[in-house]
């Protein structure tokens, strides 16, 4: 599936995937029926012969993005293709504590929906913080940003929304979404800086594979600016 949200693949799927046309085409018939994808011929295809088919993720398949600062939350409809097709933000002051920034985010996700086209899925929600955070369990260890140490922003989130829900650190999905969309998706390996108002981050996107003893923390190189 992630060969096929990053980009078009027709039968190449069996050269990235390295499995057999009938495995490919069994997969992709079952996305299919999930309604996961869409299959269409190429139009830019040129000469004799059966035109190859392109697999396109499907756009009614949507998942929440939410970015919680202390000065606004912002949520998005992201496409599994990777196109937002909608966002809100809302200014904040002071520092919502993680249970009141849970309920902003289901409040926002009202009323995006109510703005979006009624076929719409809503697959789940992704919440990005500037520090370091468990994936395993969605708890954010430490923000100074917002003050929190700790805390099982991932539980809330899901509470809240009703929802599954993944959270990461800031600087890494930024990284990933430009390695899969961006300036580094013609390359291996990249590596993403950011230097803001709000502190100093990066992340790291290589192909070598990360070992099982590792922690599953992201974000811990991360440094915050003091104010």
């Amino acid at each position: 599936m992630d060969c096929i949200r990053v980009r078009k693949f027709g039968l190449d799927l069996t050269r990235i995937t390295g499995l057999n046309r009938s495995t490919v085409s069994d997969l992709i018939a079952e996305l299919t029926e999930l309604g996961l994808v869409h299959e269409s011929e190429d139009s830019a295809q040129q000469g004799v012969g059966r035109p190859s088919l392109v697999v396109s993720a499907a756009k009614e398949v949507v998942s929440l993005a939410y970015s919680p600062t202390n000065e606004s939350a912002t949520l998005a409809a992201v496409a599994l293709d990777g196109s937002v097709i909608g966002k809100v933000r809302r200014p904040l002051s002071g520092r919502p504590d993680p249970f009141e920034m849970a309920r902003i985010a289901e409040a926002m996700a009202h009323k995006l929906r109510s703005q979006l086209d009624g076929e719409v899925r809503v697959s789940g929600i992704g919440a990005t913080v500037p520090g370091p955070v468990d994936v395993r369990t969605g708890t954010v260890s430490f923000c100074e940003q917002l003050d929190w140490v700790d805390v099982e922003f991932g539980s809330y989130l899901a509470n809240s929304l009703g929802l599954p829900a993944y959270v990461d650190n800031d600087s890494t999905v930024t990284c990933a979404a430009e390695r899969d969309f961006g300036a580094g998706r013609m390359f291996d390996n990249s590596v993403y800086l950011f230097g803001g108002f709000g502190g100093i981050g990066g992340g790291v996107a290589t192909t070598a594979a990360r070992g099982d003893d590792e922690p599953a923390h992201r974000g811990d190189g991360q440094c915050t600016s003091h104010r």
